[in-house]
């Protein structure tokens, strides 16, 4: 998760690492993957797409594959954009095609044309709020949540129906 007042999730050395981290507790076998590093060498590594590849790419792909694929979040892309030359952005755009193709991505951000640019030849998927299947599955979910015992009460104390409720809050 990436947020712009937080230079912490901005910095794309902390970005591997935490990846990294998550795939050591996360994914058998990864783990071994470490223990033939020099982790000490690995870490002192200037560059964080050097870093990526050695801490992360190159350990999952003496991973035996899982039953299916893995898969790694990073939202808020866009808060991520910084003035100076390496970004989480960048290393991904450039060290993506190292990971083995188990590990899949899911990357969100705004419409940045910067980030947009760099990750143009994945194929991004555009999702859009106000796009009828979104909004539907936005109201059956609120549905679902709606009969729960709690929330039925609640919202039956208000005097409204929930259909009302789940129209606005879906729109």
């Amino acid at each position: 998760l990436c947020i712009s007042s937080l230079e912490d999730s901005k910095n794309p050395y902390r970005f591997v690492r935490s990846i990294g981290s998550q795939l050591a507790t996360q994914l058998e076998g990864f783990q071994r993957g470490l223990e033939s590093l020099d982790l000490e060498e690995v870490f002192s590594e200037q560059d964080p797409g050097t870093l990526f590849r050695r801490l992360i790419a190159e350990p999952l792909s003496k991973c035996e594959p899982p039953d299916s694929p893995l898969l790694i979040a990073v939202d808020a892309l866009d808060e991520s954009i910084s003035t100076t030359g390496q970004t989480i952005v960048k290393i991904l755009s450039e060290r993506l095609e190292d990971l083995p193709p188990w590990i899949k991505l899911v990357l969100s951000s705004r419409k940045e044309p910067a980030i947009l640019s760099k990750l143009s030849r994945f194929a991004p998927h555009e999702i859009a709020a106000t796009r009828e299947e979104n909004i539907r599955d936005i109201s059956d979910y609120l549905q679902m949540r709606f009969k729960e015992q709690d929330l039925a009460g609640l919202i039956e104390q208000t005097g409204t129906s929930p259909e009302n409720i789940i129209a606005l809050l879906a729109h």
